[in-house]
């Protein structure tokens, strides 16, 4: 039964902002769906590819900024892939995957058709420790593939478990809030070193933190991030952001310190695209020691 969804906030012209009979938020998303409208109008049904109800306001906020700078077939892709993990997950996913597989899903598209893949160094460990969500993955890729036509290196599989794996739900233990203590104190050296206060609600510093927030699970899980040999993609990237390297250098230090660890090149090359987006967005420099 259709009911009427009356906006309040226009995203794009492909997404909006509505409450329904009951005053529930929705957001609403149709390839032209809002142009040309305005809030207190009503949704044109027909125009609608899919409605989304997100129960948590910060979630809710963090999807409708994502939402304006991701094409809407990316957007759709990823809901698509959602809900075929929902139908096949035993366990329950927190709506926070529609914020950082969405996002992820977009920027790997992006790069493949920059021709820039990433490798994972931990592919076939995660592939080993965690089968049900890296069979999530691969269906993922079957998906993307049907979908798009762009066939994703297995890497990108282990990059798609991890979303999983974090949007799981269960009970909060020390090891979660170890986690968020690691990905506090990173984002203290960041803040250091940009010399400027952090918009914490920005769409790059929400991206870094989950980026620090996987890489601290995994190195308490005792994995390495060690890799034999110096890669292209690293060399070009610390040439041409000597500063965002120099501050994920001292990421890089904090973390073998606290984990007696590794942390190689690779790793360091993802920590440096992050900074230096960060760096651009902010406009500031990151100081010399």
């Amino acid at each position: 039964m259709k009911e009427d969804l009356k906006i309040i906030k226009i995203l794009n012209n492909n997404a909006a902002v509505c409450v329904d009979a009951s005053n529930e938020e929705k957001i609403v998303m149709g390839r032209g769906l809002a142009f040309q409208q305005r809030p207190g109008s009503l949704i044109d049904f027909n125009r609608i590819e899919k409605i989304f109800t997100l129960h948590n306001q910060e979630t809710s906020n963090h999807f409708q900024q994502i939402i304006q700078d991701i094409p809407v077939e990316h957007i759709l892709l990823a809901e698509q892939i959602i809900s075929h993990a929902k139908q096949v997950c035993k366990k329950e996913l927190h709506d926070s995957i529609y914020i950082t597989l969405t996002d992820h899903i977009s920027a790997a598209l992006v790069r493949v058709s920059q021709n820039m893949p990433l490798k994972n160094p931990l592919l076939p460990s995660i592939r080993r420790l965690y089968p049900e969500e890296y069979h999530l993955a691969e269906d993922a890729l079957a998906i993307i593939r049907e979908t798009t036509g762009v066939s994703f290196p297995e890497d990108e599989a282990a990059f798609l478990t991890m979303h999983f794996i974090n949007a799981e739900l269960g009970p909060i233990n020390r090891k979660i809030n170890f986690i968020v203590s690691i990905a506090e104190r990173i984002a203290a050296i960041v803040v250091r070193y940009l010399e400027q206060d952090i918009d914490e609600e920005s769409i790059s510093w929400q991206r870094f933190i989950t980026h620090v927030s996987f890489l601290a699970q995994r190195l308490l899980q005792g994995k390495d991030y060690s890799d034999k040999d110096d890669t292209p993609l690293f060399r070009i990237l610390t040439e041409t952001y000597p500063a965002a390297y120099q501050c994920a250098t001292a990421i890089k230090n904090f973390l073998e310190s606290e984990f007696q660890c590794t942390i190689g090149k690779e790793e360091q090359s993802y920590l440096i695209i992050h900074i230096s987006k960060l760096q651009n967005e902010y406009g500031t420099r990151i100081p010399s020691e």
